[in-house]
């Protein structure tokens, strides 16, 4: 197939999108296909999002509607634990199951659970609704209710009325706190730190022990281990972001219950679905496709509608 000098010069300047998951790959353009591989592009993974007809899940580079599992949903709950299984809740606080395979369960019934996340021991954290005290459901679904966080906590001060929380990688606990700001605590109670501001919505964490916040309005927050700020992004395409959650290319994926996006780390906003109705969104990373694996034919897959077919190179004799 013959390329113009226009598209080689293209192609040329993108190579660097050849080194994909430690494989090499020959850039092919494809008539028709027009839009370029990003610089920080989305990396491989679904987006997990507890809308109020069950646990839905979308293709992170796309915004396409995968599936959707279970029939119930659309509190502000959502986590997986360290072997897959997804959790998240329904307004009434019924807590559900779903396993790797897709086998949806009651883990717990009618416990007023809101806001779902995962110690590193597997313990399941929660605030229970009208802010009535926190504690941890074990992994058989008994539940131990906290000496210190418990109802007093979040009647008082600047705890009044929270909603959100995240627990990071550091087994530490990030409230969005009434007056803002963020509180960090250990999961034994002790006060580490408060910073930050705009700490109206939602708090996610990643892998590298970054936190990132929303404020409900146009804009996010990302701090790093020390609650250092990092970055702002702005996405003034949505005008309140009520649920975000980091890719692994410094980008984040914010939604307002109506409009998923993509935010790279450069400030581009990409609209995926519009469609969109959660509560709390999470990013699931996964490898690149296999050949054959999609219907663009053996070998190729998409990325940011740029095709790309695999070419393995011969060893040198």
């Amino acid at each position: 197939m013959s390329l113009g000098a226009s598209a080689t010069r293209s192609f040329t300047a993108s190579r660097r999108a050849n080194l994909i998951a430690g494989t090499v790959f020959a850039n092919i353009l494809i008539a028709g296909l027009v839009s370029p591989i990003k610089s920080d592009a989305q990396a491989f993974g679904t987006i997990l999002d507890n809308a109020s007809d069950g646990l839905r899940f979308y293709d992170a580079h796309t915004g396409a509607l995968i599936k959707t599992l279970g029939s119930s949903g659309g509190a502000y709950g959502l986590a997986v634990d360290s072997a897959g299984n997804i959790f998240w809740d329904n307004n009434a606080g019924t807590i559900f199951k779903a396993t790797p395979g897709d086998t949806v369960s009651t883990f717990v019934a009618a416990t007023s659970a809101l806001p779902l996340s995962f110690d590193s021991a597997g313990n399941l954290w929660t605030i229970k609704g009208g802010n009535s005290g926190m504690g941890y459901f074990d992994t058989g679904g008994t539940y131990h209710a906290s000496s210190v966080f418990n109802t007093p906590f979040f009647q008082t001060g600047i705890h009044a009325n929270v909603q959100h929380f995240t627990i990071g990688s550091n087994d530490h606990i990030y409230f969005g706190d009434s007056d803002n700001t963020v509180s960090e605590y250990t999961l034994s109670g002790t006060l580490l730190s408060t910073f930050g501001t705009g700490a109206q919505a939602d708090l996610s964490t990643d892998g590298a022990g970054n936190l990132f916040v929303a404020d409900f309005g146009a804009v996010a927050r990302e701090y790093d281990s020390s609650n250092s700020l990092v970055k702002t992004f702005t996405n003034n395409a949505q005008n309140h972001i009520a649920t975000l959650a980091s890719d692994l290319n410094g980008g984040l994926y914010t939604a307002d219950h109506f409009n998923l996006d993509y935010v790279s780390s450069t400030g581009a906003i990409t609209r995926l679905n519009t469609s969109f109705s959660g509560q709390k969104i999470l990013f699931q990373s996964s490898s690149v496709p296999e050949p054959g694996a999609i219907a663009l034919g053996a070998g190729a897959f998409s990325l940011g509608g740029l095709a790309l077919i695999r070419r393995r190179r011969r060893s040198r004799k």
